[in-house]
């Protein structure tokens, strides 16, 4: 069984933004959980994808790093918890405003990206626990180590246009301990308490387009 985290995540991830370009999954006023896209493979697209991950910095302050994807398939099935996700992101696109910090997030120490160039997410599992969004149970490996995790996913919606296949757009959140990976670096304060904390936030915003039917 994919554990739990050891604090809940809220449901509510980001607010739904009101674009004429995006079609709500739900009729207004419609009750029970927001639907899936139809069924097919949704291709991710590495240009409008982001991965955010933040952590705690010297006690009182936050670091969020930016990642890019290179590839990736959410598979929707007719029978949703039937559905499955991959997804590929860069280790050497690690974006935290810092140049010097990126490339010491990429060295040896941390990422490691010379020996390990992406981290990787395969899903086992998806279920809805109720409410707008579906728990995606899978793999995480990163520095080639795997453990399992488990996304707080939610659909936001499709846009179409006139000769173009179908663009969906996910959201999904996780939480994971940076031991569990072998990114064990660390560094005392003079004041006290250590450079980074142990817990390491997970966020993703991506856009897939629907793969034709072959």
């Amino acid at each position: 069984m994919t554990p739990r985290l050891a604090t809940p995540l809220t449901n509510r991830l980001w607010p739904l933004e009101e674009s004429p370009e995006l079609r709500s999954p739900r009729a207004r006023g419609a009750a029970g959980p927001l639907p899936l896209p139809p069924p097919g493979s949704w291709e991710l697209l590495p240009s409008d994808s982001v991965v955010h991950a933040t952590i705690r910095h010297a006690i009182f302050s936050k670091v969020r790093i930016h990642f890019r994807l290179s590839g990736g398939t959410v598979h929707v099935a007719p029978d949703p918890e039937r559905s499955w996700a991959d997804a590929c992101i860069r280790s050497a696109s690690a974006d935290s405003g810092d140049a010097t910090r990126d490339r010491r997030i990429t060295d040896p120490d941390f990422l490691d990206a010379g020996r390990y160039p992406e981290m990787t997410f395969r899903s086992s599992g998806v279920s809805n626990p109720g409410g707008d969004d579906w728990e995606v149970q899978g793999t995480l490996t990163v520095r080639g180590r795997s453990a399992p995790v488990s996304l707080l996913t939610r659909y936001h919606g499709t846009r179409e246009a006139p000769g173009s296949p179908p663009l969906a757009r996910f959201s999904a959140r996780t939480a994971i301990s940076r031991d569990t990976y072998g990114l064990t670096w660390n560094q005392a304060l003079d004041t006290g308490g250590l450079v980074l904390g142990q817990t390491v936030m997970i966020e993703l915003d991506v856009h897939a387009r629907l793969r034709p039917a072959t």
